[in-house]
Formats: C-alpha cells, sequence, structure tokens
C-alpha cells in the first residue's frame, strides 16, 4: 500500500499586509509576479476582493478560470503602464476608491434663508 501525499497553497496574495490590500499597485506587483490567485485568496480578505473587483472593473487585469480553486489574472497594458507610472511608491496609491462619494458640502445659508 502506498500514502500520497498532496501539499497545496492558495496563498499567492495572503503574503501582501493586511493594509497593503487595498492598494492597486501593490496587488498588480505582486499578480504580476504570480499570474494567479485562489477564490480562497479572493474571498477571504474584504479589502483584497474589493482590489480584485476593482482592478477587473478597471480594465487592469483580465481574469480567467482555471481548475478549482484557481484564477489566471493577465495584467493588462492598463495595470502595466500603472505599474511603471512614476510618482507615489506601491503600498500608497489607489485607482478608484471603493468608497462611495461624499455629499456636496453645503453653502452656509444667508440671512433670511432656510437652513
Amino acid at each position: 500500500m502506498s500514502t500520497h501525499v498532496v501539499v497545496c497553497s492558495f496563498t499567492t496574495l495572503e503574503s501582501i499586509p493586511a493594509r497593503k490590500r487595498g492598494n492597486d499597485r501593490t496587488v498588480l506587483a505582486v499578480l504580476k509576479e504570480v499570474g494567479r490567485f485562489s477564490v480562497f485568496d479572493a474571498t477571504g480578505d474584504i479589502r483584497l476582493s474589493r482590489t480584485l473587483d476593482r482592478l477587473g472593473r478597471n480594465g487592469m487585469i483580465r481574469m480567467t478560470s482555471e481548475p478549482f480553486p484557481w484564477i489566471r489574472a493577465e495584467i493588462t497594458e492598463a495595470g502595466e503602464a500603472l505599474l511603471e507610472t512614476p510618482g507615489e511608491p506601491a503600498g500608497q496609491q489607489h485607482v478608484e476608491s471603493d468608497r462611495r462619494p461624499s455629499a456636496p458640502a453645503r453653502e452656509p445659508a444667508g440671512p433670511g434663508e432656510a437652513r
């Protein structure tokens, strides 16, 4: 009788520090290096999940399914351009915020105007 051991690692993106999982450039840089991520990575942390959604929505990555649990992430020209853009170091720039825009500031009411 033979014994087989299968060792799996589903943590290609888990190595990103928690405080940087919401950063587009940081996540793109790791995806460029590893080329794929697992559904467990994508659903295990809300910041990382939102970042992956945002990168796909903004055309920075193209995602294609692979055998479960893997998803292939191809960095697009737009993603490459972001990685090559000089300026803020990776870990400090977001392409687009997940937050809803705040309401515009209201002008103070003048004399005799209702507030």
